[in-house]
């Protein structure tokens, strides 16, 4: 067993040392719940949970855009949030490519959102549906249409979905499972 420092403990009974609380780690049994979250990790449904919270955040945004007359960038923090729980949830991930995965998704949610937006304003004065001109629309279009549009508090925006969607696509240990491998020093 090792010692470890701890500012705050949720261990009732864990010595105090110069208003630190002091716990011992169960090495072994840290790295059995490790092997076991990881076991449970699955990179395909974070994937699936992401691309359909993803789709569904996408829509949503540009449909409130369409009703609006506004972009509210704002929504784009809570698209990235949806996408990485998304991705949390579904995928149990521990690993690094769980926070990739969900700021790569994110990304993409938004983007997908601000160009569908953009179709459905142009779908308006056609006469057409705005899902129709997305669907049609070559995958360079869409990145001129974002290029072109493009302006600086977009990129913080953007800059804020990743965040949202890296930060929350990671499953952390619950206080159950800590509890299960630290011991307080008595």
């Amino acid at each position: 067993m090792s010692t470890t420092r701890v500012k705050k403990s949720s261990l009732p009974g864990a010595k105090l040392e110069s208003g630190v609380h002091m716990v011992d780690i169960d090495q072994l049994k840290l790295t059995e719940l490790l092997g076991q979250m990881k076991a449970e990790q699955s990179v395909l449904r974070g994937l699936a949970g992401g691309v359909a919270a993803g789709a569904i955040a996408a829509v949503v945004w540009a449909l409130l855009t369409r009703i609006t007359g506004y972009e509210m960038g704002w929504i784009a923090v809570g698209v990235g949030f949806f996408v990485g729980v998304a991705v949390r949830t579904l995928g149990r991930g521990v690993d690094l490519r769980f926070n990739v995965l969900g700021a790569l998704l994110a990304l993409l949610a938004v983007a997908g959102g601000k160009v569908l937006a953009m179709c459905m304003f142009v779908a308006q004065v056609r006469g057409l549906s705005g899902f129709e001109i997305f669907s049609q629309l070559p995958c360079s279009s869409m990145v001129t249409l974002l290029r072109d549009d493009f302006q600086l508090i977009d990129g913080l925006f953007y800059g804020l979905a990743i965040w949202a969607g890296w930060e929350y696509a990671t499953r952390q240990m619950s206080q159950e499972e800590l509890a299960s491998v630290l011991h307080p020093m008595r």
